[in-house]
Formats: structure tokens, sequence, C-alpha cells
């Protein structure tokens, strides 16, 4: 009937739009977490990056890192931010945007018409991101916080 056909067409729309406000990022792996984030989820979340292979496993299109892996890039994000920090407030203001492909840091930054970033002029020129896997950037991420331990461990 025309109703059922409304009825199904509106289930589809409903799971198109889902997949499209669906969150990017990095979810917990533990699966109540998972489980409080998505109740409906059975094998692909419409609402978090994570998906359940048949026997019930995460698939590696899943984005999602263990506590530990969360807590050691918390540790460096916080790191950053503070080291970031000091440096504006000592002046320390590096015109540094990023290039990723087409991607450009500029593209939309609300200083822009400001900072004076010129490429056709001498000296300045694009950060060009790396190409990491994940596995990758959480390795460099946990050499960086043993090499900030082991600093604060020796005094230095």
């Amino acid at each position: 009937t025309i109703q059922a056909q409304i009825l199904e067409l509106m289930q589809e729309l409903k799971e198109k739009l889902a997949d499209m406000l669906r969150m990017e990022g990095v979810v917990n792996s533990a699966d109540q977490v998972i489980r409080a984030l998505d109740e409906t989820m059975e094998s692909k979340s419409h609402v978090i990056p994570v998906e359940k292979k048949k026997d019930g496993d995460l698939s590696s299109r899943s984005s999602v890192l263990g506590s530990t892996e969360l807590q050691e890039v918390s540790n460096y994000v916080n790191k950053k931010v503070k080291s970031l920090g000091r440096e504006i407030l000592d002046g320390r203001i590096e015109l540094n945007p990023y290039e990723d492909g087409s991607d450009k840091a500029c593209t939309y930054c609300a200083y822009k018409g400001v900072c004076g970033f010129d490429r056709a002029v001498g000296g300045y020129s694009y950060r060009r991101l790396q190409n990491m896997k994940q596995e990758e950037v959480m390795e460099a991420i946990q050499k960086a916080n043993l090499m900030d331990r082991e600093e604060i461990r020796h005094g230095s």
C-alpha cells in the first residue's frame, strides 16, 4: 500500500539523515561506553563511528581507542596546550599554517586578513602534514609522553 511505502521511505530517510549526522572522531572501545552512546546499535551505528563484525568484535572501520590510549592522547594534548599557551604568553606567535592536499588552515581562518601570511612573499610556506596511520600517531604520542616523563623524572 501507499502508506506502507511512505513509512518505508521515511525510515530510509531517517537512516540516511542519521548517517549524515554521524559523529566523527574517536570513541572509547569499552562495550559499555559504546552501548551508552548508541543504545540501538546492532551491526553499524548511525550515531558514532563504530561497526561490529558478525562475531561481535569491533570492525577495523571503527574509530576507537582503549581507555589507556585515550589517557595517553589526553596527556599529550594537555601538555601541548600548556606549551603553546606559554609560547603565546612569551610573544612567540609564528605564522605556521598547514596544508594537507587541497585542505589549508587559512581557508576558514578568521585572522587571514590581518596575519600577513602570503605564499607570494619569500619565507612563507605551508607546513605539510604527515599522512600517518592511527597506530603511527599513537606510537608518536606514547614516545613523546615517555620522553616528558623521563625529563620530569630526571629533573630536566
